[in-house]
């Protein structure tokens, strides 16, 4: 069994290693100018190619199939148990509150999502939407999500502490970056308002 402080020093190191790959990213990508590479949908593919040059269509495709694969890992192991426990706990609408009795899966919630996965698959197999644009929404939801993990971080860890301070600079970016997303930014702002309205009607 591992102690408290043992786990707390791994969180630790992990808050030091990201906060650190992702500063020095954002210096590359700064001092190389591949933000204003109009040839690439990411500046990190700008980046491998600059690096690796030709066999950078490689590499990207082994980033893009394992980020893919952490993301659907991540969606189904993750968020599967986020809308079990708000189906359990009553937080969704009685309709969608229903529990499987026999495999115990909220099952009218999982319908729901299921039928909007369909409607977006069909939508992007008949229509040829600009991506770069629909990208700006879920992007501007993490913006916002990063600024609160990081503001949690400033009530959780010690005050002035390089945790703190990494937390504090990380908080500071996160929200130039989010006001510069310009009108993109009141989407995560205007989903919170309705769920917190939601919230509030059901007490």
């Amino acid at each position: 069994m591992y102690s408290n402080n043992s786990i707390l020093s791994n969180y630790k190191f992990i808050s030091h290693f990201v906060s650190i790959v992702y500063i020095s990213l954002s210096f590359v990508t700064i001092g190389t100018n591949t933000y204003n590479d109009t040839h690439s949908f990411t500046f990190l593919s700008s980046l491998i190619s600059l690096s690796f040059g030709k066999t950078s269509g490689y590499i990207i495709a082994f980033l893009t199939i394992l980020i893919t694969f952490c993301s659907i890992h991540s969606c189904i192991s993750g968020f599967s148990r986020v809308i079990y426990n708000a189906a359990r706990s009553g937080i969704f609408p009685r309709a969608l509150s229903k529990i499987h009795e026999k495999y115990n899966t909220p099952i009218n919630a999982l319908l729901f999502l299921g039928c909007g996965f369909t409607i977006v698959l069909l939508f992007f197999s008949f229509i040829s939407p600009d991506l770069n644009l629909i990208l700006k929404f879920p992007g501007s939801v993490f913006s916002f999500s990063y600024i609160i993990a990081m503001a949690c971080g400033l009530k959780l860890f010690d005050k002035y502490s390089l945790t703190w301070i990494l937390s504090s600079s990380s908080l500071i970016v996160c929200c130039i970056l989010f006001v510069l997303g310009g009108l993109f930014s009141l989407f995560p702002i205007i989903l919170s308002g309705v769920g917190y309205i939601y919230i509030s009607t059901k007490k």
